[in-house]
């Protein structure tokens, strides 16, 4: 799949990095990755690549001796052996430590720029009539997010993650028994119903297309609200240097992110 063909392009860079690192220092190499057509995003072969973009920031940060940088060709140009290192040469010589855009024989990379223009579009307005889907909405950063769209209008919100919380019944009841983390998620959800929010917690592994069509025909049979936005909150930490992660590693940590955005957004 897709997804498997990320995990497995990841856990093959970090190899190829972790070999570089161990390079006798007296005979260096500088690693560059090339992508193609990612800037746009128009193809399900540079959804594939896109992936190197995260990794590119990664080995800037843990290997900076190494890392030369990452350059994106426009999608379908297959440039041969000659034109390529005629484009490239110019970089190569100078690592640029960032991602460099080439297109019609320019090489772009972004900067920090001051905005002094006016806005082209207004600020995001969330529709009252309609609902909003966090995943991973009961973590802190899924929190965060709910009262950041409540802030703009949100009056319905669906807080999706795979652990349930308690029947409502226990919410409040001082001998619930409920441990400190779940009672934050709660007092959390109190806090956007104070504010005239609707919340609604869902248990939910949207890894799985089955569950996730499920849920979406439910709400369409009850004729609840339709979504109109999802933002993908979920997440998972397992700290470990680019260097020491092996493919398994990868894929746990990898894979389930992966599959859950496919799952959302394909």
């Amino acid at each position: 799949t897709d997804v498997d063909a990320s995990v497995r392009l990841t856990a093959e860079v970090s190899e190829v990095v972790g070999a570089l690192a161990d390079r006798d220092p007296r005979n260096p190499a500088t690693l560059w990755m090339v992508t193609r057509g990612v800037h746009e995003s128009a193809s399900d072969a540079a959804l594939r690549q896109s992936p190197l973009w995260g990794l590119a920031g990664v080995i800037g940060a843990e290997q900076p001796q190494l890392w030369g940088g990452l350059v994106d060709f426009a999608a379908g140009d297959e440039p041969d052996e000659l034109s390529a290192a005629a484009a490239l040469g110019p970089v190569l010589s100078t690592p640029a430590k960032a991602i460099a855009i080439l297109r019609d024989g320019a090489m772009l990379t972004s900067v920090l720029s001051e905005i002094t223009a006016e806005p082209v579009r207004d600020t995001l307005r969330c529709r009252p009539d309609a609902a909003y889907l966090i995943t991973g909405g009961m973590g802190v950063l899924g929190l965060l997010t709910a009262d950041w769209l409540a802030d703009r209008g949100a009056r319905r919100i669906i807080l999706a993650g795979r652990t349930a919380l308690p029947p409502r019944k226990q919410w409040s009841a001082a001998d619930s028994g409920l441990d400190v983390d779940t009672r934050h998620k709660i007092d959390a959800i109190h806090a956007l119903e104070m504010r005239g929010v609707s919340v609604d917690t869902v248990a939910l592994d949207i890894g799985s297309l089955d569950a996730v069509q499920g849920f979406l025909d439910r709400r369409d049979a009850d004729g609840a609200p339709l979504i109109r936005g999802v933002i993908h909150a979920a997440g998972m930490t397992d700290a470990q240097l680019l260097t020491e992660i092996d493919e398994n590693r990868v894929h746990r940590t990898v894979w389930p992110q992966m599959r859950r955005a496919y799952g959302l957004f394909i």
